[in-house]
């Protein structure tokens, strides 16, 4: 009966707030969230989710007083090599959050607007795995490549998809010594304004226009590979 219930809920939730179409129709001067993930390793299939870290960006700014981070006791540890990167020991991860609440608060905290990502395909298929299992529901959210689009406004930075780290340097962002997912997610959404600065010249564009213009970027780049 509680999963009955649960799933109503989530069915009024959805008819209560904006739809994605709403948010595809927007301008790109709506709450957009910028995330970033840390897992156990790089296979979507199998690998858990460990931490998540998110910061909106609004009517181009960061706003840094609406950000979300964190930690998940996963199931399984993190590779070595993953460790290496992330930082996260069994130690660490021991003291997060069950992954089911940890994932209701990031989707409290998203609510309905788009997600931003570097990789985003990356984040979104981990989010979508780490939801299904943890509350056996999907979520279907809007997402925008971050990555895709630094190389549509900077073609020089390919032909293959450049690192975070190329793309700040080469769009002049500082760099700080990254560590987490929020500190990841902060650096993506920096890099986020700054492209949308670039992409501001035509001022009515809506994020299904940017959308429909990433998506043919990423069809003729695959094609000319």
């Amino acid at each position: 009966m509680s999963g009955l219930i649960d799933r109503v809920g989530h069915v009024a939730e959805r008819l209560l707030h904006p739809s994605t179409h709403d948010a595809l129709d927007a301008g790109l001067d709506q709450r957009m969230v910028v995330v970033d993930v840390e897992t156990t390793g790089l296979d979507v299939r199998r690998d858990d989710l460990l931490a998540i870290g998110a910061v909106s960006i609004q009517a181009g700014a960061l706003k840094y007083g609406d950000s979300f981070s964190v930690l998940m006791d996963a199931e399984t540890p993190p590779s070595p090599s993953n460790m290496l990167v992330h930082r996260l020991t069994p130690h660490l991860l021991r003291a997060g959050a069950p992954p089911r609440e940890a994932l209701d608060a990031f989707l409290e905290f998203a609510g309905h607007a788009p997600l931003l990502a570097y990789h985003a395909p990356f984040d979104a298929a981990v989010l979508r795995r780490a939801v299904l299992k943890a509350e056996h529901r999907l979520i279907r959210p809007v997402w925008l490549d971050v990555a895709e689009w630094a190389l549509m406004m900077a073609p020089e930075l390919g032909p293959q998809m450049p690192s975070l780290d190329d793309a700040l340097a080469h769009f002049g962002i500082p760099q700080t010594d990254r560590h987490d997912a929020l500190a990841d997610a902060t650096a993506t959404g920096w890099l986020a304004l700054k492209l949308l600065d670039l992409t501001a010249s035509d001022h009515a564009l809506s994020l299904r226009d940017l959308r429909r213009r990433l998506r043919r970027h990423r069809v003729l780049r695959r094609w000319r590979t």
